[in-house]
C-alpha cells in the first residue's frame, strides 16, 4: 500500500531512499507557499516592481502545462489561490508525456510583449520568443501572480492587481 500524507497524496521512495511529497503542502521545497504572510513577504520587491505589476496585467498570457502525472498537485495549487478548479484550454492544457527523471511537477509560464522600464528580479530567468515576446518559467513567479490577482489566460482581476499595488 502507498503511502499517503494528512492530506491524502501520495509520498514516493525515490531509489536513493529519500520520501518526495507530491503534496505541496507537505513537500518542503513548497510548503511555504501555503504560509501566505510569510510568502508575500519574501517576494514583495523581489519578483519584479509595482509598475511592471500594472504593465503585466494589461499585456500578458500565463499558461500552464499539466502532465496527467501532476494533475492533483497543479488543482490543489491553483485552488489554493484561485478558490476555484481551473479551466482547461488553450492556456491551461494537460497531457500525458512520459515522467521525466526529477521532474515532478506542472510548468507555468508568463508571456509578454517587450516595453522598456520593466524591472524584474535578477534570478527570473527571461527568455526571448521568436515572435517579439518574452516568456519566464517560474512555477514560483506565477503563483507570486495568482495570488495578487492574475489567473491563467489574459483575463486577469486589474482591481485586485492595483489595489495590491498601492498598499
Amino acid at each position: 500500500m502507498e503511502e499517503v500524507c494528512d492530506h491524502g497524496m501520495v509520498i514516493y521512495l525515490l531509489k536513493d531512499g529519500t520520501k518526495f511529497y507530491s503534496c505541496s503542502r507537505c513537500n518542503p521545497e513548497t510548503k511555504q507557499m501555503y504560509d501566505k504572510p510569510k510568502y508575500r513577504a519574501t517576494l514583495v520587491g523581489d519578483m519584479c516592481c509595482n509598475d511592471t505589476l500594472l504593465y503585466l496585467a494589461e499585456h500578458s498570457v500565463i499558461s500552464a502545462s499539466v502532465p496527467d502525472w501532476s494533475m492533483d498537485s497543479f488543482i490543489e495549487m491553483y485552488e489554493f489561490y484561485k478558490d476555484r478548479e481551473p479551466v482547461f484550454g488553450p492556456h491551461c492544457h494537460r497531457h500525458g508525456a512520459v515522467r521525466k527523471v526529477n521532474k515532478y511537477t506542472y510548468d507555468m509560464s508568463v508571456i509578454f510583449t517587450p516595453a522598456e522600464g520593466l524591472n524584474f528580479n535578477k534570478g527570473l530567468e527571461i527568455q526571448e520568443m521568436d515572435t517579439n515576446r518574452l516568456r519566464i518559467y517560474s512555477n514560483e513567479f506565477v503563483r507570486f501572480l495568482f495570488s495578487v490577482g492574475f489567473d491563467l489566460g489574459v483575463h486577469h482581476d486589474t482591481d485586485k492587481i492595483l489595489e495590491y499595488t498601492l498598499k
